[in-house]
């Protein structure tokens, strides 16, 4: 109406419609257009003192919003450190979310609200700390007239738990021929560590970093003078691991006394 006074506005699915003044649409604040991805309704613009009318044509088009992956996959992280939080990175879900769609553009937010407003946008999407959590993804394109369309979707932050075991140590072995060094069946302690789970797989380790990364297994019989061995502890089911400090000990023999008292 654009301020004229004493005027209103009818929509009509056709021209012929309009013109005859027949059959407006009922609710023009919820019509749903007859034709896919585009439509023309006809406005009928009436002056009300006297019923003057004119009528114009006005094109309604629909754009597609981003057809993104639903549902997406949880991201999950193993929380090795215990502290209860990860660094996510929501960009390694770009690829997946997408899914060869090209000209859309995803930003990632805290909560379903933010991501259909386009608020509260996470910047630090590479390497976000989070524990369990509901990430909300907002995907939009524009089309070569400005309009934007936008789709929003959700998944899951997961963080896996290291695994239940029995820090066994140390572990003892006799040095029965004084030469200071034994050999020590490392396999043979992965049952008292796994505490019978056999998801957990065990390894052996000459350093805390290389238990950490799995490097560098120790083999079993293991030839030691005593030290400290790292334990790499992995729950065969969500990889998940956990590691301690086991110490081996080469045990002296007792000392004898050689000399013999006189009877």
């Amino acid at each position: 109406i654009d301020g004229l006074p004493n005027s209103s506005v009818e929509y009509y699915t056709t021209l012929a419609a309009a013109q005859a003044a027949a059959f407006p649409i009922p609710d023009p604040t919820m019509f749903t257009n007859l034709s896919v991805g585009f439509d023309t309704v006809y406005a009928r613009l009436i002056e009300n003192t006297y019923g003057c009318s004119a009528i114009v044509p006005l094109n309604i088009q629909v754009n597609e919003s981003p057809s993104i992956t639903d549902p997406i996959t949880d991201y999950f992280l193993c929380d090795n450190d215990e502290d209860g939080s990860e660094l996510f990175d929501l960009r390694s879900k770009d690829v997946e979310i997408l899914n060869t769609l090209v000209g859309v553009t995803l930003t990632y937010h805290p909560t379903q609200a933010d991501a259909i407003a386009g608020t509260a946008v996470i910047i630090n999407d590479t390497a976000f700390p989070s524990g369990n959590a509901v990430m909300w993804v907002r995907a939009e394109n524009v089309d070569s007239d400005g309009f934007m369309c936008v789709t929003v979707g959700s998944f899951n932050l997961v963080l896996g738990t290291v695994p239940v075991f029995v820090e066994v140590t140390p572990y003892i072995e006799c040095d029965d021929n004084g030469d200071g060094s034994e050999d020590f069946n490392l396999a043979g302690q992965y049952a008292g560590i796994s505490g019978g789970n056999i998801a957990l797989d065990i390894t052996f380790h000459n350093s805390q970093m290389d238990a950490d990364t799995g490097d560098n297994p120790i083999g079993s019989p293991y030839t030691s003078t005593g030290e400290t061995v790292y334990v790499r502890i992995v729950d065969a089911t969500t990889g998940c691991y956990g590691t301690y400090e086991m110490e081996l000990v080469v045990q002296a023999p007792p000392a004898i006394d050689t000399m013999l008292m006189p009877l």
